[in-house]
């Protein structure tokens, strides 16, 4: 998960940041505590980008499990 945000962060590749977006979970329970500040600074990144793809991960990954 770390490696997939790191790639999403630093690579501008398109087709890169949906490949490793697929793979990282939705879910922020998934994480685990070491990776939430990372997680947050993906998922703010992602909420801007101007793919449509990459903003519906963000949606989807943005929720509180209840």
């Amino acid at each position: 998960m770390e490696a997939s945000m790191q790639v999403f962060a630093e690579d501008t590749d398109l087709r890169m940041r949906h490949r490793v977006l697929l793979g990282l979970p939705t879910s922020r329970e998934a994480y685990p505590p070491r990776l939430h500040e990372l997680l947050e600074s993906t998922l703010a990144s992602a909420q801007t980008h101007p793919d449509k793809h990459i903003r519906r991960w963000a949606a989807a990954a943005d929720h509180v499990e209840v």
